[in-house]
């Protein structure tokens, strides 16, 4: 009877160390996964800081003869561009005008 407790206590004694290994790696794979996230997203937002900087150097600039590339702007992970459309006055744009359904909540009027 004792040898029978002896190998169920062995048993009990493999699962829970099994069990606790596992939450240790999840736990750690967590704590790294997140810490590389950060510095992750730390180096994008950077390098989209740098590529701003750099385009906003060269600016203002025709991209066509309608289309002038004011500035560019980080916000968060996203690089933005100001665009001015030069030949079109704001009583110009009328109902038929149709912007990018994406593009709409960000259109200015002037």
């Amino acid at each position: 009877m004792k040898t029978i407790w002896k190998v169920v206590g062995f048993i009990v004694f493999i699962l829970v160390i099994s069990f606790a290994g596992t939450i240790g790696k999840l736990v750690g794979k967590s704590t790294v996964g997140n810490y590389y996230e950060g510095k992750h997203d730390a180096e994008i937002k950077e390098t989209l800081l740098k590529t701003s900087k750099e385009i906003n150097s060269q600016l203002p600039i025709m991209v066509d003869d309608e289309t002038r590339l004011d500035t560019t702007l980080v916000l968060d992970k996203q690089l933005y561009y100001k665009y001015t459309l030069v030949n079109i006055k704001p009583n110009e744009i009328t109902g038929e005008w149709e912007y990018p359904p994406k593009i709409v909540p960000n259109v200015v009027r002037v």
